[in-house]
Order: structure tokens, then C-alpha cells, then sequence
């Protein structure tokens, strides 16, 4: 795989005992979609449809009225957040990817609470009926600067890089 931050892919001529070796534009890396063009999009969307696949297998007991709404929202974080979240630590969140996870997260909450799409309800006023605010997108970011603070203080290469020390010559040309 050649990564590159531009949306044209450079071929690769790697050769291992005269066969050239062929090129991937992604693959999964311990349970993360890593793609040639470093953008975050395809994994987020990838992990929102296996989030709702996970709510739709325990959608009985996360939609069920007979157990407390505090208590199916502890399940809703264990079985489908936690789904969603691996890996989000290093994420960039584009405008587009922002609105996916807001929608996924209202979505969640629609069928919890049983209500029909036909009603049209706002997501505020779903919100309210839940007595929460918009929390994921909080997570997220508590997740990514905890992530930053464990590397800030472990040191090392990490910490060069995320304090821009390292001594290298930058691209020709204005920024």
C-alpha cells in the first residue's frame, strides 16, 4: 500500500524475488479499515453500519419498556458504543462524518424509545423525551485528547511529533 493525501494513488514497484508485489488501496488492521488515501471516512461509515447492526441484534432487550431507560442506556454504551467507538481515538472527523454519528446517535435513541418516523418528532425533541444531550461526538473528543495526553507523557518519538520538535526542512513553496 502507498499512502498518499492526495485522491491519485502512485504505483508502487516493489519487487520480492523478481515478482512485483501487488498494490492494495486498503485493508483491516486489527479490526480498523486503513486506506491509501488517509481519510477517516470509510471507517466511520464502515463502523456506524456495524453499530447498527449490533442495535438491531439486542433491539428486544435496548427497546424493551419494561426495563428502566437509565438501565437500557448502559446496555446501548456496552453493546453498540463500544462497537462504534474502537479505534475513534485517531479519527479525523470531517464535517460529513460529524453529521453520521449525530444521526446514528439520534437513531439509537428513536428506536429505544419506540417511535414511529411517520410523527416526524425533531431530534430536540427526542432529546428531550430522553433527558440527554448529544453525547457522542463528547466521547469522541475525550477519547482523542486522552489518547494525546497518554503520548504527550509516555515521551519518545510520539512526543516529538506531537509537539512539531523534530528538526526536518519543510515542502518547497509557501504553506
Amino acid at each position: 500500500m502507498v499512502l498518499n493525501k492526495r485522491t491519485e494513488i502512485p504505483c508502487s514497484n516493489i519487487f520480492l524475488d523478481g515478482e512485483k508485489l501487488g498494490q492494495i488501496n486498503q485493508f483491516n488492521y486489527i479490526g480498523s479499515l486503513v486506506t491509501s488515501v488517509c481519510r477517516c471516512d470509510k471507517e466511520i461509515k464502515r463502523r456506524t453500519v456495524l453499530a447498527k447492526k449490533a442495535f438491531t441484534e439486542k433491539r428486544t432487550i435496548l427497546a424493551d419498556k419494561k426495563l428502566s431507560f437509565k438501565l437500557r442506556l448502559k446496555l446501548l454504551k456496552c453493546y453498540v458504543w463500544s462497537i462504534l467507538l474502537y479505534g475513534c481515538e485517531s479519527w479525523t472527523i470531517s464535517p460529513n462524518c460529524r453529521k453520521r454519528l449525530d444521526a446514528l446517535e439520534i437513531w439509537c435513541y428513536h428506536k429505544m424509545m419506540r417511535l414511529s418516523w411517520l410523527k416526524k418528532i425533531s431530534n430536540e425533541h427526542v432529546l428531550c423525551m430522553v433527558g440527554m444531550e448529544r453525547n457522542l461526538l463528547v466521547t469522541i473528543r475525550r477519547r482523542q485528547s486522552r489518547f494525546v495526553g497518554h503520548f504527550v507523557r509516555k515521551g519518545g518519538s510520539e512526543k516529538l511529533v506531537l509537539e512539531r520538535t523534530i528538526n526536518a526542512k519543510g515542502k518547497r513553496g509557501r504553506q
